[in-house]
């Protein structure tokens, strides 16, 4: 209750009518957050026409963590609701635009957090974790995309072996961390839990680029305040 609360009043900070469509995938229990035996891992929103409302998928263990992508998720469901008004094709967000909800949404949890903790080192903890969230975001899942680019262009010389493939994971990760850190031998094989690289491929490159239009979009609320609210709405409601 504390996470559900803590979220749409974070939302309703924003505006009225994200905090009442958050709050409407509470009340008509369109959230599976339920840790059960066999359940998927991840978290995900899932919406297929504009005829019905999305579905949020996810599992709570009660960490901050998992309250952020509470949130993150409940970004998507909003701009699945707000775009209802559109038809099929226009529906659903193109690459560019998918993930720009859902980071926002992380954001004015971020913004609503920060105005309410009064301890310093609280707040020290929360900004960190932001930027680390930021970083791991914009650069790791460039990492990710450029990988995925070497893969399929080293494929077209002929099969790759998990081996070829994991030499080219490591290779990007190298250049991501430079000297800073000393990859571990497994985490060779760290490109095989990443399911975007089958089921959605290069849609990793949807993370950094959501990252950094939303910043600028967070920056352009800050600077503008109110007047930034219904421009942003009528970006969502144009799916």
């Amino acid at each position: 209750k504390e996470a559900v609360n803590t979220i749409v009043t974070a939302f309703n900070d924003f505006s009225g009518e994200f905090g009442a469509i958050a709050a409407t995938f509470f009340d008509g229990q369109w959230v599976d957050a339920e840790v059960r035996s066999g359940k998927r891992g991840g978290a995900f929103c899932a919406a297929l026409s504009p005829a019905h409302h999305p579905y949020v998928l996810c599992s709570y263990n009660g960490t901050e963590r998992d309250v952020a992508t509470l949130a993150h998720e409940l970004g998507h469901g909003v701009h699945y609701m707000l775009a209802r008004k559109q038809r099929l094709l226009h529906y659903d967000a193109p690459l560019v635009l998918a993930e720009t909800a859902s980071v926002f949404a992380e954001l004015l949890l971020t913004q609503y957090r920060l105005k309410r903790i009064g301890d310093a080192d609280a707040r020290k903890v929360l900004c960190c974790q932001a930027l680390e969230e930021m970083y791991g975001t914009v650069f790791r899942q460039t990492a990710l995309t450029r990988f995925e680019i070497a893969a399929h262009e080293k494929r077209k010389m002929g099969q790759l072996s998990s081996d070829d493939l994991s030499e080219l994971w490591l290779g990007e990760q190298e250049k991501m961390f430079g000297e800073s850190v000393e990859l571990l031998p497994a985490y060779r094989w760290g490109w095989i839990y990443i399911p975007h690289f089958i089921h959605s491929r290069f849609y990793c490159y949807s993370y950094p680029f959501g990252e950094l239009l939303t910043l600028a979009l967070s920056q352009r609320y800050l600077d503008q305040g109110e007047a930034f609210v219904p421009a942003y709405i009528q970006l969502l409601e144009n799916g």
